[in-house]
């Protein structure tokens, strides 16, 4: 099985409704600079066609490839 390219995403998102809303954290340093970020780290995924995965998601974490059906 082919994987191709995988991210998996530490405190960018928190969960997919942040990352569908934009969301950012109150608590965030700055928003700005995050929502920055974003848009940056968005345009790059696009642009390698790649599956993100949220570090803090449940779901995300029970959809990544299990051993061994990830290997080749």
């Amino acid at each position: 099985m082919k994987l191709g390219q995988y991210y998996y995403l530490g405190d960018l998102y928190h969960f997919q409704e942040n990352r569908d809303s934009g969301g950012v954290p109150s608590f965030n340093y700055s928003v700005e600079e995050t929502l920055t970020s974003m848009d940056a780290f968005e345009a790059f995924a696009k642009e390698k066609n790649a599956k993100v995965y949220i570090q803090h998601s449940a779901d995300d974490f029970n959809r990544l490839p299990k051993y061994p059906k990830f290997l080749n």
